[in-house]
């Protein structure tokens, strides 16, 4: 899965973001539980299509509940359209950031 993500990532970097987001979801399809599978491919649907990403990172938190980088994302998308959700998801990314200690936003 690694070699997909980063064969993706490279894509993403040459401006190639049709392939890196097939690869992203082949990626997602093979590792339905890959946290990192569906953070980058909400990172890379991000403001192009906000709908997709949320999915991505709704699911990213379903398969690690406290994440704290899903958590944060979905309040950036919800923040132009739903400033109470976005807070609210504000105050999560700080709860989960508070039990793990370990992730640098």
């Amino acid at each position: 899965m690694p070699a997909l993500v980063n064969l993706a990532l490279l894509q993403n970097s040459l401006g190639a973001n049709i392939e890196a987001e097939r690869l992203l979801r082949q990626a997602a399809t093979a590792a339905p539980s890959n946290v990192a599978v569906h953070l980058n491919l909400g990172m890379l649907l991000g403001e192009q299509k906000p709908t997709e990403a949320r999915a991505a990172f709704l699911e990213a938190l379903r398969c690690d509940p406290s994440n704290a980088a899903a958590a944060f994302n979905l309040g950036v998308i919800a923040a132009p359209t739903n400033l109470a959700q976005a807070m609210e998801w504000t105050r999560h990314t700080l709860v989960f950031r508070s039990v793990c200690g370990c992730c640098r936003l």
